[in-house]
């Protein structure tokens, strides 16, 4: 029986929320639907439906024994002009559906096709719990971990109520009662992944980390979390464990900010970790015992010492540019060495912004030339052409030493490529700029690309190899240097804070 009723999303069942706002999908009143077939937006003025299995709009009020005019809150013509134009999408659809059978079906008959074996979906090996806590100890929300068996993992969360969803939610740290309960300038430890949270937890200390690991978004709360407490950073032995401490640093307050240190675990594989340092025997006392002497396992630094050279901004100039200062002949280590003592890849980050006014878009033009002088400008602290040598040498945070075959050079041109690519979206606002800027950048992705470029880089900031040389009494050794006057040796004890061997 039609009635007059309007339509009304309760009339369905298995009614969910869609991918936007009040959109939402449920079980098709006009067929057997076994799925969420039916498509469902409602609008001021009418309420549009659309069946994914082709039932038409007609058929699935008459289910619901409305009539069309029930999804309309004005007149008829209204809904003549959006039937008309459901329907022309469904003919799109049945037409490539159609077209979609007879390629598979001239395919099935070639002689030479092959059949494609699809990958086994991979096997579920275990799962494991881990419970977010409010203040008071009441739970949260909960996340799941699943390992599989081709060596994947991925995690799911859930809100008290055991739906997979969190919703309005509020993020919390892991551990945060314990958290809460540290006493003024205590320690807390942030880790990545709550394996390793725990591990820290069975050493006898306070440790925490955000839900999502490296890739979890910094929410305002957690800094009122960590207010007052002494915070060591342990990240893991990778690129993602560098930017997840550089994202927490940056979002610390200054007043903890002072109290803040980064551990930087040395004699672990790559993506090392806390559990790995425990594996092979060390403790959590030879990372708070570090002095960053030639004994220590370990580098510990302050996280404003950390931070030192990142964007830096240069007050003096008055265009704006993000830049690093001036270079000695042998420069203090910045943060990137310190990342390339403990893992052996140099830190790739670009601290120019070469679209900041016009002067800088003229110096840093869209050519080898522009692109050469920006590679040149970021990385003249950690390497530098020599024109005598016909290659370059790179400083490794003690000495420069001479790059054989530029490899050291090209690794670093490699991840300048790459991460430019990133800042032309992110500092671009125009779309045809970026356009412009991404199809340019690209052209350097390529083995030539990149030969191109360091060739372009290698006539900016040319040094001698006397300038290396400039105090005859001072001999570098491995761990330090050998005064010849005085047969003193001075020993390096915090690589972070070296001076130039000439000063």
């Amino acid at each position: 029986m039609i009635t007059k009723e309007k339509f009304n999303i309760n009339m369905l069942q298995n009614v969910k929320p869609g991918t936007s706002r009040n959109q939402f999908t449920a079980k098709c009143p006009a067929h057997d639907d076994k799925n969420n077939s039916l498509s469902v937006r409602l609008e001021e003025d009418k309420t549009l439906l659309y069946c994914f299995a082709g039932c038409t709009t007609e058929s699935i009020v008459a289910a619901l024994g409305l009539s069309m005019s029930s999804l309309f809150n004005g007149d008829t013509e209204e809904w003549a002009k959006s039937q008309r134009a459901q329907e022309r999408q469904i003919t799109r659809k049945l037409k490539a559906l159609k077209r979609k059978e007879e390629h598979a079906a001239k395919k099935a008959a070639r002689p030479e096709a092959e059949v494609s074996v699809s990958t086994p979906k991979p096997k579920k090996i275990r799962t494991l719990n881990y419970r977010y806590l409010n203040a008071d100890g009441s739970l949260a929300y909960r996340k799941e971990r699943y390992e599989y068996d081709n060596g994947s993992k991925s995690f799911c969360f859930f809100n008290p109520e055991g739906e997979k969803r969190l919703g309005t939610i509020p993020r919390v740290l892991y551990n945060l009662p314990a958290v809460l309960k540290a006493e003024d300038r205590e320690t807390v430890y942030i880790v990545e992944g709550e394996k390793a949270a725990d591990a820290i937890i069975s050493a006898g200390r306070i440790a925490t980390t955000l839900d999502g690991g490296a890739n979890s978004p910094w929410h305002p709360q957690y800094a009122e979390f960590l207010k007052g407490k002494s915070i060591f950073l342990i990240p893991d032995i990778d690129e993602a464990g560098q930017k997840y401490v550089e994202k927490i640093v940056r979002k610390l307050p200054a007043e903890d900010l002072k109290n803040t240190k980064v551990a930087f675990l040395t004699g672990l594989p790559e993506s090392g970790d806390i559990c790995d340092w425990f594996e092979i025997g060390r403790t959590i006392e030879d990372i708070e015992n570090s002095d960053n002497s030639q004994n220590s396992k370990c580098l510990v630094f302050t996280a404003e010492e950390m931070l030192d050279g990142f964007w830096e901004k240069d007050n003096t100039r008055d265009d704006n540019l993000l830049t690093v200062s001036t270079p000695t002949t042998a420069p203090t280590p910045q943060s990137p060495l310190i990342f390339f003592k403990a893992t052996g890849k140099p830190k790739h980050f670009i601290m120019i912004n070469p679209f900041a006014n016009k002067d800088s878009r003229a110096y840093y033009s869209r050519d080898d030339i522009g692109l050469g002088y920006l590679f040149a400008d970021t990385f003249r602290d950690l390497c530098r052409p020599v024109p005598e040598t016909k290659g370059w040498f790179v400083y490794t945070g003690v000495r420069w030493k001479y790059d054989t075959g530029n490899a050291m050079v090209t690794e670093m041109a490699k991840h300048f490529v790459r991460n430019f690519l990133w800042e032309c979206t992110n500092l671009l606002h125009e779309f045809e700029d970026q356009e412009k800027w991404l199809k340019f950048v690209k052209r350097y992705t390529s083995v030539r690309g990149i030969g191109n470029l360091i060739a372009s880089a290698s006539t900016v900031h040319p040094m001698k190899l006397s300038d290396f040389d400039q105090n005859p009494n001072l001999i570098n050794c491995l761990n330090g240097q050998l005064n010849s006057c005085k047969i003193s040796i001075i020993i390096y004890r915090n690589l972070y804070k070296l001076k130039a061997l000439h000063a």
